[in-house]
């Protein structure tokens, strides 16, 4: 149980740093649909930060379930890496395409995007780099 904490709690600050720096590649001009206020952004960037958060946790014990063990980390197999990389870029796609398509959010003109699936580079990269890095973290200090 203290490793899963570990692991919401680092994915956790790691998802709160990069919400909060690729915030304004977002265009909520014309509103997000989500609870907000324009001049303070932090309830928008908690509540996604708190969703991939549990989504690289849930990603985590999917891992050790398939490893049969919670402290897989320590002994990383490739197959982990395809894994991990597959699930987070597929979940990643199909949430900023749902969110694109149902005007949840769209992008500022300073977004790098993606043509061949029309995504944001930056919340695509976003579940796999920061699951990776908490992986590692957690391989490191576990």
């Amino acid at each position: 149980m203290k490793t899963v904490l570990l692991v919401f709690t680092v994915t956790l600050v790691l998802n709160l740093i990069w919400e909060h720096l690729h915030f304004r590649l977002y265009d909520c001009s014309l509103g997000c649909k989500v609870n907000t206020l324009s001049f303070l952004p932090l309830p928008l960037l908690l509540k996604a930060s708190l969703f991939d958060a549990f989504f690289i946790t849930l990603l985590y014990l999917l891992i050790a379930r398939y490893n049969g063990s919670l402290s897989w980390t320590a002994s990383w197999q490739t197959f982990d890496t395809i894994l991990i990389a597959c699930i987070a870029l597929t979940v990643a796609t199909l949430i900023e395409r749902n969110a694109l398509a149902t005007h949840k959010w769209a992008y500022a003109p300073t977004m790098p995007i993606i043509p061949i699936l029309a995504v944001g580079l930056s919340p695509f990269l976003q579940l796999a780099v920061l699951a990776f890095a908490t992986y590692t973290i957690i391989q490191i200090f576990a």
